[in-house]
């Protein structure tokens, strides 16, 4: 089922303006003692539109998707916006009707649709989305002290698309302040869903750590329906309804929006989960106390971007008509139709001159360096730092320092995304995957119990004696405390990495590090994520080079190994004379 409608700003907003000034009227006659509408009517209009709430998030997300300028009817040249059906007739008719010329010449700018708008919030919002859960960004969960455990967990993320999800989430995230990411079993497949939070209602069993009894994920969406007596396609509105808490998740059958009654709610499917908890996990971007959204990234640049669309729109406009230059003539005899071109010549009488008006091009030049300069404090603003092609050169110590400010912000989105929301995601999947496994059902053919699986991919081993692969279910063991371990922001050079070696090498032999301290400092710089394997290999080494060396000095010989190569046995007494 999807989690999300098609956004449509144009239609949302002028309902939601009608619906204010319905309201207003409803009040207003009210005050007046007139026959105004009733306070559960004006409830009911409003159920119609979108809390104060879900419609400063729809704000923000339209910045995202570059739409915040779509329900502008007038645009940057003063003439009516036109959509792709209605810009296609008047091409095709050869004219512009009635109507649509000169639509809102005396309209401010401010309120006019630039022509050429940058999309500034979106490139912030997808460069911090890629430095959390690109391919070779995103973390790795480690459950401590079970191996059976820490396979499971990992095939679980695997099966359910986890880091895909974890982009669309941080999107979300991102763009609007919060979301709200959950997961299901179906046919025992797990399966991870991102909510879009315009359409969720959180019920908090503690604000402070953001827990969740429940939600609602309620919104209205538009079906074109043929009306049985017209034969036309006509746009009916519906609601779609879910609600997931400790115990089930039920979907409600869609209702018809109607005049903004409540709707007689039918369910039409209905899972009794039962694990004792709401599988869904409520994530602030950047957190903010006492507020159920958080910051999202472009928190306080808003109006530098339209600032910016702005400056770049003028420009644009200027250079085109610079383009095509206006013809001035002087001269005082009375002239026909001209036509202008490098095809054409125009005869003038003596005394008289032509030339072309051209801008010289410094107004569009000024835009464009203050668009800049804007550009610039906005990205200081949300801490973001774009690519620099210089970076190439630099080592990963010059790379973080000048990526210094951005890094500190990603910090606080790992700990925002990683440890409060996929860390604690990973840990209900594995209690929801125990408890599924704990139940049982009878089969109603053979009358037989039942246990209840997940479905998972194979494991896949290599056998030591055969050099054969094989393959195992998986198992899930007891548990154990699960971290999550994130990789470095940049790559490291071959340099960095030999540094690293030496430096380590150095401070164990000196005493200074232990060997475990020594493998971690290094493991990063190989991208090893469990460590645990591979130090107790390195102390097994260690224990057998030692016995080794003990059992040369007690005489055992150097050369043990090679005795049997030789037959074995003590040195041949020579013969006697």
């Amino acid at each position: 089922m999807s989690s999300a409608t098609a956004y449509e700003p144009g239609r949302v907003r002028k309902l939601l303006a009608g619906l204010k000034q319905m309201v207003a009227d409803g009040y207003t006659a009210q005050r007046q003692g007139g026959s105004g509408q009733s306070t559960g009517d004006i409830e009911k209009i409003m159920r119609l539109g979108m809390t104060p709430r879900q419609q400063r998030l729809n704000h923000l997300y339209a910045w995202y998707r570059c739409a915040h300028y779509d329900t502008r009817r007038i645009d940057w040249n003063g003439k009516e916006v036109l959509d792709p059906i209605e810009h296609e007739a008047i091409a095709s008719a050869g004219f512009i009707p009635p109507g649509f010329y000169d639509a809102g010449a005396l309209l401010p700018i401010k309120f006019r649709r630039p022509s050429a708008p940058y999309g500034l919030v979106k490139v912030v919002v997808d460069r911090f989305t890629s430095f959390l859960f690109s391919e070779r960004q995103h973390p790795y969960v480690y459950v401590a002290g079970d191996d059976d455990t820490n396979d499971y967990a990992g095939a679980l993320i695997e099966a359910s698309r986890l880091w895909p999800s974890m982009i669309q989430a941080r999107r979300y995230g991102g763009s609007m302040g919060s979301v709200c990411v959950g997961f299901q079993f179906i046919d025992g497949v797990p399966r991870v869903e991102v909510h879009d939070p315009r359409w969720v209602n959180p019920d908090f069993i503690d604000r402070d750590t953001l827990r969740l009894r429940g939600i609602e994920k309620r919104y209205m969406y538009p079906e074109d329906e043929r009306d049985p007596h017209t034969g036309k396609f006509v746009t009916n509105w519906y609601w779609y309804r879910r609600t997931i808490d400790e115990q089930k998740d039920t979907l409600f059958a869609k209702a018809p929006v109607g005049k903004g009654e409540e709707p007689d709610w039918q369910v039409e499917r209905e899972v009794e989960h039962g694990f004792g908890f709401c599988p869904c996990i409520w994530v602030q971007n950047q957190p903010v106390q006492e507020d159920v959204d958080g910051d999202p990234d472009c928190e306080g640049i808003y109006d530098n971007v339209e600032a910016i669309d702005q400056l770049i729109s003028m420009a644009n406009k200027g250079t085109i008509a610079n383009s095509d230059p206006t013809l001035s003539i002087v001269t005082d005899a009375d002239m026909s139709e001209i036509s202008k071109g490098s095809d054409n010549a125009i005869k003038l009488p003596a005394g008289s001159s032509a030339n072309y008006l051209e801008i010289q091009g410094s107004g569009p030049k000024a835009a464009l360096e203050m668009a800049a300069e804007l550009r610039k404090l906005a990205l200081e603003v949300t801490q973001c730092v774009l690519d620099h092609p210089e970076m190439s050169v630099r080592t990963a110590t010059e790379i973080e320092r000048v990526y210094s400010s951005m890094l500190a912000k990603a910090d606080i989105l790992r700990e925002q995304y990683g440890q409060r929301c996929v860390l604690p995601l990973v840990e209900m999947m594995l209690a929801a995957a125990r408890k599924i496994g704990e139940t049982t059902s009878v089969d109603e053919q053979t009358g037989e119990t039942v246990r209840q699986t997940i479905v998972l991919p194979k494991r896949v081993t290599t056998n030591d004696e055969t050099g054969e692969s094989e393959q195992a279910d998986r198992k899930l063991g007891p548990g154990g405390p699960a971290t999550i371990l994130w990789p470095r922001f940049f790559q490291l050079g071959l340099a960095d990495i030999e540094l690293a070696v030496r430096s380590a090498g150095q401070a164990l032999a000196a005493g200074l590090l232990d060997l475990e301290s020594a493998v971690r400092f290094v493991a990063e710089y190989f991208n090893i994520r469990d460590v645990g394997p591979l130090i107790e290999k390195l102390l097994a080494a260690k224990d057998q080079a030692s016995a080794q060396m003990a059992q040369q000095a007690m005489g055992g010989g150097a050369m043990d190994w090679g005795q049997e190569e030789y037959g074995g046995g003590e040195e041949p007494l020579p013969e006697e004379e």
